[in-house]
């Protein structure tokens, strides 16, 4: 078991913040983004290219999990990230929204959720989960033990190969909201922030910061 483990080789989704099997988490408070970043991370993924100061090595299908938005704002942010990456389609990107889905999108706190949700994802090397608040339906959001399921659930798909970008909510301090217990498994967290002075007329601005790397350091 020990020769196996030793021979197993890193792969990157984006590199060098995401490795295939990886997990990471982009908070915010509302308003700040992380829609826009997260489907311009999925973008980059379905169709192998480089985004900002990352890059993916190869295309891999991405699923984009919509709990929050409405079917016709989110066609607005896909028109976007199409026009950014110069594409009209992407065979390997695909969204499934709660919308278009009316608001029956599975509990992923619950194993019947899961297990529908794994049905869904296994067609898929990458899912992103916009948002984690939206996507979770019971249990208690600070609480450790309501966190429990849902870690779980994450292990699995790890194990199966999945790599999944959260999106959650930043509570009133600025730190991501609910238990802390959740970070424990994750590779990275990345906060995203207002740029000191800025003003509303300025657009879509955001700061950047990584709140946990594990696997990158230094210049990275």
């Amino acid at each position: 078991m020990t020769s196996l483990i030793l021979n197993i080789k890193r792969e990157y989704v984006l590199k060098p913040i995401l490795p295939v099997g990886g997990l990471i988490e982009i908070f915010s408070k509302s308003g700040y983004g992380k829609t826009t970043l997260g489907l311009s991370f999925a973008m980059a993924i379905s169709t192998g290219s480089t985004f900002l100061k990352w890059d993916a090595p190869k295309s891999r299908k991405t699923l984009y999990v919509d709990g929050e938005m409405s079917s016709y704002e989110m066609k607005e942010r896909m028109v976007g990230a199409y026009r950014q990456f110069n594409k009209t389609d992407n065979d390997n990107f695909a969204i499934l929204s709660t919308d278009l889905m009316r608001n029956t999108l599975p509990d992923i706190a619950t194993i019947n959720g899961q297990k529908k949700f794994t049905s869904i994802i296994k067609d898929y090397d990458v899912v992103v989960l916009d948002n984690m608040s939206c996507l979770v339906w019971s249990g208690n959001e600070n609480d450790a033990e309501s966190w429990r399921p849902i870690q779980r659930w994450l292990i699995q798909l790890r194990s199966l190969g999945k790599t999944v970008i959260m999106l959650h909510h930043a509570g009133k301090s600025g730190t991501s909201r609910g238990t802390s217990k959740r970070h424990d498994i994750i590779d990275t967290i990345i906060k995203l922030d207002r740029p000191v002075g800025y003003k509303n007329e300025e657009g879509l601005k955001i700061q950047l910061s990584y709140e946990k790397c594990r696997s990158f350091v230094g210049k990275d």
